[in-house]
């Protein structure tokens, strides 16, 4: 179940290795940037100006939504400053699903947190191919779990708040480092059909940031060296994070199932 989030995780990655923020003054709010940026020593200052913005205004975000991709894993959860997220999670085969993350007060009080895992109906005609391909024994063992969790919630406790730390939002805002010195504002340009500013560090441009080129100058893209690229967007928007009716939770005890192997592979666990 980890690898479930492990995009939320990435949200403090990213901050550390691209962005920062120091004393400046704010950017321009209205009107598209970036166009006039000519030389190095007016790119850089206005580099600075609008990565200590962009990262003020999503230290402040009461909501964003983080969508993440790397290899086959694809993630896209919205999250709030509580711990509640909702969203898509797809790891490849067998691993496809919605999840909700419904915080609680957890281990500082008497309230309790929940993860609900919805498989799609892909993962799970995938997760009886494999049955069938280990044999007689484990399709008549892994058939009636998936029979039973279609359609439904697979509901995993949270008593200690793990799997809310890790959808909370505020953990990477307080987490992202107080520098912003020497990123280059590029000019205006499109990606994945939105109109951002890239700033690019000394590392070159696969690692970089990028804002929006008008309106609030917020967080859109982020690039590790490493090709990886993480999207924001949402900004405010609230998350709906609430235990799904009663009649569509399965539980762990009644689906029978291990937990060890993660999404997909605990209903085929003995």
């Amino acid at each position: 179940m980890r690898l479930a989030w492990r995009a939320a995780g990435l949200t403090l990655l990213t901050a550390g290795l691209l962005v920062s923020c120091a004393d400046g003054r704010p950017a321009e709010r209205l009107g598209e940037r970036g166009g006039g940026v000519s030389s190095h020593g007016k790119a850089v200052t206005a580099g600075t100006e609008l990565a200590t913005e962009s990262l003020r205004l999503f230290q402040e975000a009461t909501s964003v939504r983080l969508t993440t991709a790397q290899g086959v894993e694809k993630t896209s959860l919205l999250m709030d400053r509580e711990g509640n997220c909702s969203g898509t999670y797809d790891g490849g085969p067998m691993r496809r699903a919605e999840l909700i993350v419904v915080a609680g007060e957890g281990a500082a009080g008497s309230g309790e947190g929940a993860v609900y895992i919805r498989y799609t109906a892909q993962a799970l005609t995938e997760v009886l191919t494999e049955a069938r391909r280990r044999g007689p024994a484990t399709e008549l063992r892994v058939k009636p779990r998936v029979d039973k969790i279609r359609g439904k919630y697979l509901k995993m406790p949270d008593p200690d708040g793990a799997f809310t730390s890790q959808c909370n939002l505020a953990v990477g805002q307080k987490s992202l480092p107080f520098e912003a010195k020497g990123l280059s504002a590029g000019k205006p340009t499109e990606r994945r059909g939105v109109r951002v500013i890239p700033l690019t560090s000394k590392d070159g441009p696969r690692a970089a940031l990028y804002v929006a080129a008008s309106g609030p100058p917020h967080l859109r893209f982020a690039t590790l060296a490493s090709g990886e690229e993480l999207q924001f967007s949402s900004y405010g928007k609230p998350v709906t994070a609430e235990a799904p009716p009663a009649h569509l939770v399965v539980t762990l005890e009644e689906l029978g199932a291990g937990t060890g192997a993660g999404l997909g592979g605990g209903l085929l666990d003995a």
